[in-house]
């Protein structure tokens, strides 16, 4: 399994597009991921690092997508905690290739990124994988409902400042 950030290398696009229509396939009743080329768009701003965002993609040994994550700046603006800023959304790992630690290699390689850029704190929301992500070391901070799902909004400490 090959984990990079997707920076819009030759054969990018069509990554980006079957992340789209994955993305689009597993959450098309939530309003952000209603067509492909809503998350298309979203992914491509991700790409091109704005506002510090970024966007990972795991690849199999044919270079086939196999799960994507990305670092995003305020996903939820009307957050009500400190160091809301930076957050790891969009977790997502095809069926084929769960069961094998992927998503906690995804979530883990957009921790290191947050790290490499000094950020005091990463966010996430989960609706059923708290168990996962507290043994990653993550602290359940409050519960929420977002786009009518009862969630766990999760923080983890990236750096002391």
């Amino acid at each position: 399994m090959n984990i990079r950030p997707v920076t819009g290398l030759p054969g990018d696009l069509p990554l980006l597009e079957s992340i789209a229509q994955v993305l689009h396939q597993e959450w098309q009743e939530l309003p952000q991921w209603q067509t492909p080329e809503i998350i298309l768009a979203r992914l491509i701003k991700r790409m091109n690092g704005d506002n510090g965002e970024m966007l990972f993609v795991a690849t199999d040994k044919n270079s086939a997508l196999s799960g994507t994550a990305s670092l995003i700046w305020r996903e939820l603006k009307t957050c009500r905690m400190a160091n809301a800023d930076w957050w790891t959304g969009e977790i997502y790992t095809l069926p084929a290739a769960r069961g094998q630690g992927l998503g906690s290699a995804l979530t883990q390689a957009v921790f290191a990124a947050a790290g490499e850029r000094r950020l005091p704190a990463l966010n996430l929301y989960t609706p059923d994988k708290q168990a996962m992500y507290a043994r990653m070391g993550w602290q359940a901070i409050y519960d929420d409902v977002i786009n009518d799902e009862l969630v766990t909004v999760m923080q983890r400490t990236v750096s002391e400042a």
